[in-house]
């Protein structure tokens, strides 16, 4: 009975400062920043890569384009017949 009292005791105080609710709410406020931040960063990880890939296969086509465009620079010979 005097121990149930005791943690009874115990407990309101605890209650009432609300150190441990407060710990608690503080360690998933930074666990929550942390996936959040993980989360952030795989994202632009990926879409760097997806824009380093799009990049990779504009300048493809411009290569392809300059390499058309200067074939149709060179002059062409008319052969005439007869």
């Amino acid at each position: 009975m005097v121990a149930d009292c005791i943690i009874n005791i115990f407990t309101i105080f605890s209650f009432a400062a609300k150190q441990r609710e407060l710990n608690k709410v503080n360690d998933y406020y930074h666990n929550v920043h942390i996936a959040f931040i993980m989360s952030l960063t795989f994202l632009v990880t990926e879409n760097s890569w997806h824009a380093t890939m799009e990049l990779k296969d504009f300048l493809e086509d411009i290569a392809a384009f300059r390499s058309a465009f200067t074939i149709m620079q060179i002059p062409q010979d008319t052969i005439e017949c007869c």
